[in-house]
C-alpha cells in the first residue's frame, strides 16, 4: 500500500512548494499495524514523529505519515488527536514522559495547548489522514469494548537519508503502483485462501 499512486500523489501535493515528483519518496518504515485492545491499550503522549527521526539522523523534517483506519476511530476508542498548525512550531525537544514513553516537552506542550485547540480525527474504516512529521499528535486509551486497528506508513524524501547508521531502511526508489493494486492483491489472496481450503484434507 505504501506505493499506491493516490497516496504518493497526495504526498507530492503536500510538498508542492518543493516541486517534489512521485519518485522522490522512500518508505521510511515498514507498515505498522496498530491494535489497541479494548479497555487497555492505545494511550500515547503528545509527540512529533520528527522528534524520533531527528534522533535517527534525518537532518530535515521532510518526513510524513499516513494513518489508515481499519476499524472505526472515535473519541470513545481513543482516536488520533492533533494540534492543527503545530507543524509550524518546528521540532520540540523530546524527553521521557511518564514511565516509558518519549514525548514532546510537557511544559512546551502545555503552553501550546493553552493557545491552540485540539481536534479528534474520527475516521470510518478505509479513511486515512496524512500528517507532517512536526505535527503534535497523541491518542487516548481505548475505553470502548472493541479493538481499535489502524495501519501507519511513514515516508521520507530521498535527499533526507539518515547521516548515520541506524535500524531504518536507507533510500530505495519506490515502484509506483496503479490505484487498483490494493484491491487486486486482496482478491488474489482471497482466491489463494479459497483454493487452499478446497484442497485441505
Amino acid at each position: 500500500m505504501s506505493t499506491h499512486r493516490q497516496r504518493l500523489t497526495v504526498l507530492a501535493a503536500l510538498y508542492v512548494s518543493q516541486a517534489v515528483p512521485l519518485g522522490f519518496f522512500i518508505v521510511a518504515l515498514p507498515a505498522i499495524l496498530r491494535r489497541e485492545e479494548p479497555k487497555v491499550g492505545g494511550a500515547w503522549e503528545w509527540h512529533q514523529d520528527y522528534g524520533y527521526w531527528y534522533g535517527n539522523g534525518c537532518l530535515w523534517p521532510s518526513t510524513a505519515s499516513c494513518l489508515i483506519a481499519i476499524t472505526r476511530q472515535t473519541s470513545a476508542n481513543g482516536c488520533l488527536q492533533v494540534v492543527p498548525g503545530s507543524h509550524a512550531l518546528g521540532r520540540i525537544d523530546h524527553v521521557t514522559v511518564g514511565v516509558d514513553q518519549t514525548g514532546a516537552d510537557p511544559e512546551r506542550v502545555a503552553d501550546v495547548l493553552a493557545r491552540t485547540p485540539t481536534v479528534h480525527l474520527e475516521l470510518e474504516p478505509g479513511a486515512g489522514v496524512f500528517f507532517h512529521a512536526n505535527l503534535l499528535h497523541r491518542s487516548d486509551r481505548n475505553a470502548s469494548s472493541e479493538p481499535r486497528l489502524s495501519l501507519i506508513d511513514c515516508f521520507n524524501t530521498k535527499t533526507n537519508d539518515s547521516v548515520r547508521a541506524q535500524h531504518h531502511p536507507s533510500y530505495t526508489p519506490l515502484e509506483i503502483r496503479p490505484d487498483d493494486c490494493v484491491e487486486a492483491a486482496g482478491r488474489a489472496q482471497l482466491q489463494a485462501l479459497r483454493a487452499r481450503s478446497l484442497h485441505a484434507p
